[in-house]
């Protein structure tokens, strides 16, 4: 990925942490990477932490968004996914 599309990446991520939090995120640190290819951020502040993720593969988004809410409805504890972009 370029740095434009990272930076354009980033800066919605901090929009979206803006929109659920109300602050903006004072850290923004990259995770390890797994088998996939997706993009994983922790953004916090002082009080707030959350991951972002970003992945060009749809249909892998589908099944992990899937499996979230199959998991969500048995009651399993997860993180709340707060928004997702097309």
């Amino acid at each position: 990925m370029n740095s434009y599309l990272t930076e354009i990446m980033l800066t919605t991520f901090q929009d979206l942490f803006y929109s659920v939090y109300k602050t903006k995120p004072t850290d923004i640190n990259g995770l390890k990477e797994g088998a996939s290819k997706r993009k994983i951020f922790r953004l916090s502040d002082s009080s707030n932490s959350c991951i972002a993720i970003y992945n060009e593969n749809i249909e892998e988004n589908k099944a992990f968004i899937e499996f979230t809410r199959t998991f969500y409805n048995y009651g399993l504890n997860l993180p709340k996914i707060h928004m997702l972009l097309p």
